[in-house]
């Protein structure tokens, strides 16, 4: 092994196993993405995504445990960015009103595209995809609903399952133009959230 002064070697051993694990998961998400634009959700199995990858089905099953293990890889891997940029926007400056819509359309113009995304909206996969996402609506809801801004009184759990349906419907309604996107989102998210009395006009 390569001397690295003032490195432990524990340390360059842990760096490199987690640099090949990043590899592994990369390959293993872009060959089911593969998998289920040529032949669909339902018909991609584990044994097509091994064959696809070149990763053995035993290694598939021992790192994600089934084939929904390997789809909500899948779908982490390709929305984190978008999600990170969407948290830092709720969490910066602006009203309440401001921050959601422009969270809101960052989250549905930045996720990639792919056909790999029509076919998880349909039948099971949206499950997943709100599978993969309440944990996480409902720590940012949680805030959003914490502002003075917020509407009174919502009950968290509700909204949490209102907003994963309305953030399903905009992303497999794809593709948007920012205009019409703006428009769905201030007239049928942001009335929900929002007291009227405390809405604006966002043009001006």
């Amino acid at each position: 092994m390569t001397a690295h002064p003032g490195i432990p070697v524990e340390k360059r051993v842990s760096s490199a196993a987690a640099e090949r694990e990043r590899i592994m998961l990369e390959s293993v998400v872009a060959a089911a993405g593969r998998c289920i634009e040529r032949i669909g959700l339902e018909s991609t199995t584990v044994e097509d995504i091994a064959a696809e990858s070149g990763i053995s089905r035993a290694t598939l099953y021992r790192k994600f445990g089934n084939k929904e293990g390997i789809l909500t890889a899948l779908v982490v891997a390709r929305s984190a960015p978008f999600e990170s940029r969407a948290l830092k926007i709720l969490m910066g400056q602006g009203s309440l009103e401001s921050r959601v819509e422009r969270a809101m359309l960052r989250a549905v113009l930045d996720i990639p595209d792919g056909a790999w995304l029509g076919e998880l909206f349909k039948g099971n996969g949206v499950n997943l995809f709100a599978s993969v996402y309440q944990q996480r609506a409902r720590v940012v809801l949680g805030l959003i609903l914490q502002s003075e801004e917020a509407r009174p009184h919502l009950d968290l759990e509700e909204v949490v399952a209102w907003g994963l349906r309305e953030l399903a419907h905009m992303v497999s309604a794809r593709p948007w133009n920012e205009r019409r996107l703006r428009e769905r989102i201030r007239h049928f998210v942001l009335p929900v959230l929002i007291p009227d009395r405390l809405r604006t006009d966002l043009d001006q």
